[in-house]
């Protein structure tokens, strides 16, 4: 529940630092989708995953051999600006299912289509019930696996 619970305040987090991206999203709610995949992409819970090269290759310019460590941080790539235009911008307009946070490929994480529905059911909710919702604290964990907030107080209004 880590990710989720992330994710979540982190969504909270985000639009109260863009309360035109909340006007916007309450003002054409088919965003919403395209506004879970934002959140998660600026929010990037898990931190990073290791793996182990299972055979010589090139990722960029860098060699890796067999047996390697390789580490890949999710927050990185998704603010990749090779990839993302103005990467540290929170856009719902960027376009749905662009972040790397669930991986891809044949390891694209299993959990994907929860993750999306919680954040889709939790915003809905949320954007539905309150007016306004003003931060108050919010202090970062200091997990060194998982990104999140220990803290958010946020003030709300019906």
């Amino acid at each position: 529940n880590d990710t989720t619970r992330n994710t979540i305040s982190g969504a909270m987090k985000l639009f109260t630092e863009n309360p035109d991206q909340r006007r916007a999203l309450l003002g054409d709610m088919s965003l919403l989708p395209n506004a879970v995949d934002e959140v998660i992409r600026m929010v990037s819970p898990v931190i990073y995953m290791r793996r182990t090269a299972t055979q010589d290759t090139e990722v960029g310019a860098q060699k890796i051999a067999v047996g390697e460590k390789v580490i890949m941080y999710y927050g990185a790539a998704n603010r990749d600006p090779d990839r993302f235009a103005d990467p540290s911008r929170f856009d719902l307009r960027r376009g749905s299912r662009q972040n790397l946070a669930f991986g891809r490929g044949a390891h694209v994480c299993i959990g994907r289509a929860l993750a999306e529905m919680e954040g889709t059911m939790v915003l809905n909710a949320a954007l539905d019930r309150w007016t306004s919702i003003e931060p108050v604290v919010a202090i970062w964990s200091d997990n060194s696996s998982i990104r999140g907030l220990k803290t958010l107080t946020l003030r709300l209004a019906p």
